[in-house]
C-alpha cells in the first residue's frame, strides 16, 4: 500500500489480522481522541468519489456519530444486513452468518463504508465483541452506538456494483468489467467514437482526444495519451505510447513510443502513407 500511495501519509499496521473493528481500534494512538474518519475497506475499490461526498455531507448534516452506506439491490448474499427499528432507523448490522431466518431475508445490506465521529465511539470499539472465528467486526460497533443513543444515520445506494468487495477471482473480473464500462461512458461524454465498444478496453489512466474513433479489439493503457481526430483499431495495443493528432494504426502491438501526427500504422492503412517510422522513444 505504501509502494502504491507513496508518502505523505500515516500508515498504521495492523500485526495481527482480527478483523476490520480491531484493524480501526489500532488507529487509535495515529487518529487521537476526537477524530472525524472515513473508513472504506481496500476490497471495495469501485465507491464513487461523487458517494463519498455525499456520505460525509450527510454525515456532517445530520449531527452523527456514525453513518454507513447501505445497499438496496443485487444479491446480498454473503452480506451484513442492516437492521431497523420500527421508527426506519438503522439499530444494528448482523451478518449473515449470525443471521438467522429472518434476518437472513433482509434485501438491505451493509457496504463497509462509513463516516465516523470517533470521540464517543472509541469505548465501542474497545469492547467489541469477539465473534466465533476469532474477529472483531466493525459492524458490531453500529448495534452498541445505536443502543447507547448515539446517532446513526444512514446514506443508500442502489447500483450493487459500485459497492463490490473483492473477494475472489470472478469479483475481480466483474470489478474490471465495471471500471472499462465507466471509462467507455467518459470517453463517449468527452466525444470519443467506439466502435463496437465491448470489444475495447481503455485504462482509466488513458487519455484519447475528441474525434477520435476507437474500433474493436483495441486496447490501450497505462501512460497512453491519443490525440485528437486519430483512428485506432481494429486490433491495436497501445501501451505508454503518445499518439499525435490524425494519426491511424491498426494491427500494431505498441509500447512505450511516441507517434507523431498524421502516422499511419502500418503505412498502407489508408490515407496518405505517412511512416510507419515515425516511431519516437516516449
Amino acid at each position: 500500500v505504501r509502494a502504491a500511495l507513496g508518502g505523505g501519509y500515516r500508515y498504521v499496521l495492523q500485526e495481527e489480522p482480527l478483523g476490520t473493528g480491531h484493524a480501526l481500534a489500532v488507529c487509535r494512538s495515529a487518529l487521537g481522541p476526537e477524530a472525524n474518519v472515513l473508513v472504506v475497506g481496500g476490497d471495495t475499490p469501485l465507491v464513487k468519489a461523487e458517494t463519498l461526498r455525499q456520505l460525509v455531507a450527510h454525515h456532517e448534516a445530520a449531527g452523527a456519530d456514525i453513518t454507513l452506506i447501505t445497499c438496496l439491490g443485487g444479491n446480498p448474499a454473503g452480506m451484513g444486513r442492516i437492521l431497523r427499528d420500527a421508527d426506519g432507523r438503522v439499530c444494528g448490522v448482523i451478518e449473515e452468518r449470525e443471521a438467522g431466518p429472518k434476518e437472513g431475508r433482509i434485501p438491505e445490506w451493509n457496504a463497509g463504508v462509513y463516516a465516523l465521529n470517533l470521540g464517543p465511539l472509541w469505548e465501542g470499539l474497545a469492547n467489541l465483541p469477539r465473534a466465533a472465528n476469532g474477529e472483531y467486526y466493525l459492524t458490531h460497533l453500529v448495534g452498541w452506538a445505536a443502543a447507547r443513543g448515539l446517532k446513526v444515520e444512514s446514506l443508500t445506494v442502489f447500483d450493487p456494483d459500485e459497492v463490490l468487495g473483492i473477494n475472489t477471482p470472478a469479483d475481480l473480473v466483474r470489478a474490471e468489467s465495471c471500471v472499462f464500462a465507466r471509462v467507455r461512458a467518459a470517453l463517449l461524454g468527452g466525444r470519443v467514437w467506439l466502435v463496437g465498444a465491448d470489444a475495447v478496453w481503455v485504462e482509466p489512466s488513458v487519455e484519447v482526444g475528441a474525434g477520435t474513433v476507437l474500433l474493436p479489439l483495441t486496447y490501450l493503457g497505462g501512460k497512453t495519451r491519443v490525440g485528437p481526430n486519430c483512428r485506432v483499431g481494429p486490433r491495436a495495443v497501445l501501451l505508454d505510447c503518445e499518439v499525435g493528432a490524425g494519426s491511424r494504426i491498426q494491427d500494431a502491438y505498441l509500447e512505450g513510443v511516441k507517434i507523431e501526427p498524421g502516422t499511419r500504422i502500418p503505412a498502407d492503412s489508408g490515407g496518405p502513407a505517412g511512416s510507419a517510422t515515425g516511431l519516437l522513444p516516449v
